[in-house]
């Protein structure tokens, strides 16, 4: 929001925003002028008769066309006009938020949106973004007018363990499915499909048993520079047994 001020007390301002130079026929300045784009405004005061000289200022604000773009970006204080083109909303938790499009995802870090998993965000925002240990991150979000949220189901990538890297699933909802392991070194920690878990939520896990197959979900975060599954949900993968008479395969 860009405000106006002149020093003759009881003077009249008018601007424009299209680049023309104003004149006491220009829009009458009465409120701070909300900008959402790169903008140039002119201004000039009359009072009795008499104006001043016109006052310009460019605003410039830089863009990103989605996820994948605004990751290009490496200040996290600059102002960022963010287009939110079918962003689903994968995970909510009392700080995390993550959330992807079709070229990216990121965690909407301590904003307080009320935003729930599923939906899906369409419209614009100015944000701030930033990577921290890592992760990459918006840490300021307001909406440019009203977004459109519409409902939907947030559908896992599923993947194998050893696939998944950090430059290419970092914050994205997977699914992995394999045996479970330990790691020599540390017992505490726990794989599936070979990609290191973690309980970072809270949820209720399994009792895990080296000799059966298990179905994770989850948000890949860093890990030392590394990947991790921190896990939504873990279950017993369903196990194929003989076929019945028809010869066809069942499965319990």
């Amino acid at each position: 929001k860009v405000e106006i001020r002149c020093a003759t007390e009881g003077a009249s301002i008018y601007y424009t925003t299209d680049g023309t130079d104003p004149t006491d026929q220009s829009t009458l300045y009465t409120d701070s002028i909300p900008v959402f784009e790169t903008t140039t405004i002119k201004a000039i005061a009359y009072k009795d008769g008499e104006n001043s000289a016109i006052a310009s200022v460019t605003l410039t604000f830089r863009k990103a066309a989605n996820i994948a773009e605004l990751k290009t970006f490496e200040s996290k204080t600059e102002d960022i006009i963010l287009t939110l083109n079918n962003v689903q909303v994968f995970y909510v938790n009392n700080k995390d938020m993550y959330v992807g499009d079709a070229t990216g995802a990121l965690d909407m870090y301590n904003l307080g949106l009320n935003y729930t998993a599923g939906q899906i965000l369409n419209g614009t925002a100015i944000v701030k973004y930033e990577v921290y240990n890592n992760s990459p991150e918006i840490t300021s979000f307001e909406p440019v007018g009203e977004l459109t949220v519409t409902d939907g189901t947030p559908t896992p990538v599923e993947v194998s363990g050893s696939a998944v890297t950090l430059e290419d699933n970092v914050c994205q909802l997977v699914k992995v499915t394999g045996p479970y392991t330990v790691d020599e070194t540390s017992t505490t920690a726990t794989y599936i499909d070979g990609l290191l878990c973690y309980n970072k939520f809270g949820i209720e896990e399994p009792a895990y048993d080296t000799s059966k197959l298990y179905v994770a979900t989850g948000i890949v975060i860093p890990y030392r520079g590394a990947s991790e599954l921190a896990l939504i949900s873990v279950e017993e993968a369903p196990s194929v047994v003989p076929g019945d008479v028809d010869g066809q395969d069942g499965v319990t």
